[in-house]
């Protein structure tokens, strides 16, 4: 099961993690949807043939120079960044206010969003490598280049 996809087991459908708002914090979220991830990654193959944001392509691994173990952590790092800017919030929305009082000097405003400083909330808040960080988010840039999101790559 993709991180995407919800169980087709009624009683799990409520307590779906990727969308429970009753963790103490988003650092807890993160750690709690990481772990998670790290258990699907171990029932299926570790790199995908296709790219989808929460997969990583055998292509992507070798260019981006992406460990395969770190793309849960990579990859709720990153939407957990998407939320402190206000571009995305199912998962971590929740918490906004208080990443944006914890990270401060991350937050340059809303949809504000900027790759070095992406890169280094993730370093900071998710305790995750520099060069994984910074091959993750190239990853996620590219992706939005090719599928027309960022219009001129320099405001990025």
């Amino acid at each position: 099961m993709s991180i995407h996809e919800k169980s087709n087991k009624p009683e799990q459908l409520e307590l779906e993690i990727y969308y429970r708002t009753d963790f103490l914090s988003a650092d807890v979220k993160y750690r709690a949807l990481v772990e998670d991830g790290i258990k699907n990654l171990r029932s299926q193959n570790h790199l995908s043939d296709c790219t989808r944001p929460w997969a990583l392509s055998y292509i992507e691994a070798e260019i981006f120079e992406i460990d395969p173990e770190l793309v849960p952590a990579l990859y709720w790092g990153y939407e957990r960044y998407e939320s402190l800017v206000g571009s995305f919030d199912a998962y971590f929305g929740a918490y906004r206010e208080q990443e944006r009082i914890d990270y401060a000097k991350y937050y340059r405003g809303d949809l504000e969003n900027e790759m070095q400083t992406a890169i280094n909330f993730m370093e900071d808040a998710c305790l995750l490598p520099s060069l994984q960080c910074f091959g993750w988010v190239l990853k996620i840039y590219a992706a939005g280049l090719r599928g027309g999101l960022f219009h001129n790559a320099s405001h990025h």
